[in-house]
């Protein structure tokens, strides 16, 4: 009822999981001239894009309670999403575009851990790793038959673990419909080492006055180290993932200096 007195976000961060958007979103809340959304992630691209956009909008403050803040929302599946960018451009063609992004292996054990404690995985993280292109060519069917959205299948969601961390393929719609200088990109690797630094450049992306966060709390972390095999499977991944970090380190510039697993 008061979707015409509300605006659509001034930014979104699209990604990805498992790479700390949860900490970010939680730190940029903080800021005096950030309105958040009613909730992290609205989902409204990838769950709810059946809803009309009013139903996105009413998340979000009205014109007079945001004021001159800026406001946004955190959803990482919109990177991994096909469609979704060419979605996003039609409504916010100007909008500013976060990208949290982690060293591709160990981000895919993050989400393999994320998926054990929630249920939806029990296979070892070597036979995940193996079944994941056979799990998600049935899904890719099964969506195909019945014309369910791929981003609302579970064991598509769920289950993706390598696929998820091909950054590179998930960044090129976004490439192909917003201007590079919309996109500020930082890694998770950085955040969780140098909060404030990363956190500035945040800020000063947005246009921003410099803040000093309360950063140190951990958010939606799997609070558990790798066992022996899972960390060889982890280093065959990332000996998988090396020329694809290389081609994003050359787009975007970012590095995965160091590797945090949990």
């Amino acid at each position: 009822m008061t979707a015409s007195k509300r605006s659509l976000p001034d930014f979104l961060i699209i990604g990805a999981q498992k790479c700390g958007t949860t900490s970010l979103y939680a730190y940029l809340e903080q800021h005096p001239e950030i309105a958040g959304a009613s909730k992290k992630e609205v989902k409204y691209f990838d769950m709810f894009s059946h809803q009309e956009l009013d139903w996105y909008k009413a998340h979000f403050p009205t014109i007079a309670e945001k004021g001159q803040r800026l406001t946004g929302e955190a959803t990482p599946d919109y990177l991994f999403f096909p469609g979704i960018a060419t979605k996003v451009h039609r409504c916010m063609p100007n909008a500013k575009l976060l990208v949290l992004l982690r060293d591709p292996a160990d981000r895919s054990y993050s989400q393999y851990r994320y998926a054990q404690r929630r249920g939806h995985e029990t296979l070892s993280f070597a036979d995940a790793i193996e079944a994941e292109p056979r799990r998600l060519k049935v899904a890719r069917e099964a969506c195909q038959k019945s014309g369910q959205l791929l981003s609302t299948h579970r064991n598509y969601r769920e289950q993706s673990y390598v696929a998820r961390s091909q950054y590179i393929e998930q960044l090129q719609p976004w490439f192909e419909q917003f201007d590079r200088n919309q996109f500020l990109f930082l890694t998770s690797e950085a955040l969780q080492s140098q909060p404030q630094e990363t956190l500035r450049l945040a800020t000063d992306y947005l246009g921003l006055q410099s803040y000093e966060f309360r950063t140190g709390e951990k958010h939606n972390a799997a609070g558990s180290k790798p066992s022996g095999e899972a960390l060889k499977q982890i280093e065959s991944l990332r000996e998988r993932f090396h020329k694809s970090v290389d081609q994003l380190t050359k787009v975007t510039g970012l590095s995965f200096d160091t590797h945090v697993v949990n």
